[in-house]
Order: structure tokens, then C-alpha cells, then sequence
């Protein structure tokens, strides 16, 4: 049986502070923790028994390096293996990655294991002379520990029992609650959603352009009625262990109560407020939610967060407010409270950040067009040094255009 896995998936800490014990503390890289959990949970499957983990050799440096050893003990089987990584692949530093696997495990059984901690990382593994139902369950663990898990035989089909399965790297039993990630031949839909959320991304277009939800839209609209459930399991049991921008988009799309729980369980854990701001854009436009107006609220108006993060939580607020439909016009739904606060961010430093909060309050009025288009206002949030520093001169066309917008907000512009 041979298995084919990428993207890591982060470690739970309370999973890998029982793996790691004393040494937890010594190893920061996620990737490194989560191979480690995951070679701990396949041999504890392998021999039925309870394994321990002894780590021998660590390093990491500032250029991404790793140097990594460790052996895993199950009774008189065991696993030795050594991970090396030079260079960061940047500045034209060429990289370097070896991988090493020693196994000694009961007669008859044989393991090929093949790691990569660089990019988004990836592991191959070949199990021989194991019931194929171990093997299957090894596959379960790999889709524990990855994003996109393939097997070199793809008539077969991946198990959904996982009764009697070690933890992951999430922490829980495999028993618990846990969406059925590869579903049984000929739910087409679903393993279509699954490739969409799955699909490779380039991180820097990604910043630059935005997500491109159209893989995961056009994947939900060809969803059939009878896999819509398992869909929502999926998608809220994804959102049970980590956040991104498609797994929200797909929630908002199914627009199921179980779905916008689980953006809101996910909320409250989250501590990037890059994140943040994107599950209250997709909580906002599921429905009324106080959680997520406190988080837009806090990063709009506490300089501290930074230009970079306060624009994105406005441009989050603004298309929260376009895709909250005529029904529920944003002066029915946001309090005053925020009001003024995008009413002080137009007199911000940055220009970005003015001209976001400017054209959010225009939304707030019902002005659809751009700010650019506003021949009163827009000078004055630009100010005459544009993006550069401002000056006093400056600061008082942006106390003007704030007056200028309050006037605007009572119809009076």
C-alpha cells in the first residue's frame, strides 16, 4: 500500500506536549511536530502498543534549517529517523532536504517513509506485509496530519471507520467527530469540493490579488442535493482544527446553522487578526453577529494593529455590507459605535486607511460608486502629499471630509 501526502496541517499543542514530553520545548517548527506525531500514531497502529519518543539531535536557524533526529520506541519495534534542510531556497542559496527512515518492526512487515519539511511539505510512505485494514488507517492518519492525502491505487477506496485509531496530530481520537474527508466512490460532488478546498495556491498572488473563490463556488454549485450533508460535515469539521478564506467562503455558501457554529467556535480561538477579520466578513454576511463586529471593531480602531491589518479589516467590512443583500441595509444592522469609528479613521495617517473607512460610510449611505468619484471629498482624504506623510494642512481637509460624511450620512450631502 502506498501513500502520497502534502500541505502539513499545524499540531494541536496538547497532542504535542504528550508526544514530545520534555522535549516539546525544543522543537518550534509545526511541520517538524506534526511528522513527529504522525510517525509516533503509525507505529503505535503498526504494533497495537503504546510508543515513546526520544529526541537525540535539534537545530533550527534563522535561514529555515532544520536538523532533526528522533527514535520511537514500541516495545522491540522501533523507528529511527533523521531530517536535513540547508538553505532557505532564497537569495539564491540552493536547498537541500535529506530524509532518513530506520524501521524495525514486527516480522514480516516492511515501511518506506519519504519526508519534505519545505513549502507547504510532503511525505510518501509505502507499507508492505500490514492487514489491509492497517493500511487504510494509515491513510486515515496521513489525512489527519496533511491537506491532500492520494493513494497509488485510486480504485480503492479510503475507509471512514476510524474506531480503535491513535490520535493525530489534532489531538483527538479518531472515533470523535470527524468529517469523512475521502468519500466512498461516486460521491463525484464531494471529492470535487474537496480538490477545490485542496488546490495549490501561490501565497504571494494570493496576498496580491485576493482568493479566487471560483473553484470552490463552482464546486458547491455542482454539489447534489443528497451530498450537501456530508459536505457540511466537511467543511465544519476543516474549521473545527485551522481557518482559511475558501473553508469560510464554502461555509457562507452552504449557509447552514452548524456552519456559521463552527466559523464562530473558530473566532473565538483565533488569534491572527488577519483571520479574524475574514471569519467576521463571512459571519457578517451569513447574518447579524455581535463577535464579529467586536473583532472588526477592536482592529479598526487600534492603531496598534497596524495599516496593513486595519485595511483589511475594512475592505472585509465593505464586502460584508455588499453581500448582506437589500434586505439587511448596513444602517439597520451597524451601531453607532462603529460608525464613529470609521468616522475617526478618516482622519487616520495612512491614506489607505482613510480612504477605506471614507468609502465604507459611503456604502453605510447607500453610495455605490467609488470615492474617487466623490469631486468634494475624495481631495480632501488625499490630501496634498497623497501617500506620503501628512502635515497639519492636511489633517484639516481630513476633519473636513469626516464632517462632510457625517452630513452625508444624514441625508443632508
Amino acid at each position: 500500500m502506498e501513500w502520497h501526502a502534502r500541505g502539513y496541517r499545524k499540531t494541536e499543542r496538547g497532542r504535542w506536549e504528550e508526544v514530545g514530553g520534555d522535549a516539546a520545548g525544543r522543537i518550534a517548527s509545526e511541520e517538524a511536530r506534526t511528522l513527529v506525531c504522525f510517525c509516533h500514531s503509525l507505529l503505535t497502529l503498526i504494533t497495537g502498543s503504546d510508543t515513546e519518543f526520544s529526541l537525540s539531535l535539534y537545530s533550527e536557524n534563522s535561514r529555515g534549517g532544520l536538523d532533526l533526529a528522533f527514535s520511537l520506541h514500541s516495545g522491540e519495534a522501533s523507528l529511527e529517523l533523521r531530517y536535513v534542510q540547508q538553505g532557505s531556497g532564497d537569495g539564491g542559496s540552493p536547498e537541500r532536504h535529506d530524509f532518513s527512515c530506520t524501521p524495525r518492526l514486527p516480522e514480516g512487515i516492511n515501511l518506506t517513509l519519504d519526508a519534505d519539511l519545505t513549502g507547504t511539505g510532503r511525505l510518501s510512505l509505502i507499507l508492505e506485509g500490514a492487514a489491509e485494514e492497517t493500511g487504510e488507517r494509515a491513510g486515515l492518519l496521513l489525512r489527519d496530519c496533511f491537506n491532500k492525502v492520494e493513494r497509488d491505487d485510486p480504485s480503492v477506496a479510503i475507509s471512514s471507520d476510524r474506531s480503535s485509531l491513535p490520535p493525530g496530530p489534532t489531538g483527538r481520537a479518531a472515533s470523535g467527530e470527524t468529517p469523512q474527508e475521502a468519500p466512498p466512490f461516486g460521491q463525484e460532488g464531494l471529492q470535487r469540493l474537496i480538490s477545490a478546498l485542496d488546490e495549490e495556491r501561490d501565497p504571494y498572488m494570493e496576498w496580491h490579488d485576493g482568493p479566487d473563490y471560483s473553484c470552490v463556488e463552482r464546486a458547491l454549485s455542482m454539489l447534489p442535493p443528497e451530498e450537501r450533508g456530508a459536505a457540511e460535515a466537511l467543511i465544519a469539521g476543516r474549521l473545527s482544527r485551522d481557518y482559511d478564506e475558501y473553508l469560510g467562503r464554502a461555509a457562507v455558501l452552504l449557509g447552514t446553522e452548524r456552519c456559521r457554529r463552527a466559523l464562530e467556535e473558530v473566532l473565538d480561538r483565533e488569534r491572527n487578526p488577519y483571520a479574524a477579520s475574514s471569519i467576521a466578513k463571512h459571519l457578517l454576511i451569513l447574518g447579524p453577529s455581535e463577535k464579529a463586529l467586536d473583532v472588526l471593531r477592536a482592529i479598526i480602531r487600534d492603531p496598534a494593529f497596524g495599516w496593513s491589518c486595519r485595511i483589511d479589516a475594512l475592505v472585509d467590512l465593505k464586502i460584508a455590507m455588499g453581500s448582506a443583500g437589500d434586505n439587511r441595509p448596513p444602517k439597520e444592522w451597524l451601531p453607532e459605535d462603529l460608525l464613529e469609528i470609521l468616522v475617526g479613521a478618516v482622519c487616520d495617517e495612512d491614506y489607505l486607511v482613510r480612504y477605506h473607512a471614507a468609502e465604507a460610510l459611503l456604502r453605510v449611505a447607500g453610495v455605490s460608486g467609488e470615492l474617487s468619484e466623490e469631486r468634494d471629498l475624495f481631495p480632501l482624504i488625499c490630501g496634498k502629499h497623497g501617500t506620503e506623510a501628512p502635515d497639519d494642512q492636511d489633517r484639516r481637509g481630513f476633519r473636513q471630509a469626516a464632517l462632510l460624511l457625517k452630513k452625508i450620512l444624514r441625508g443632508e450631502g
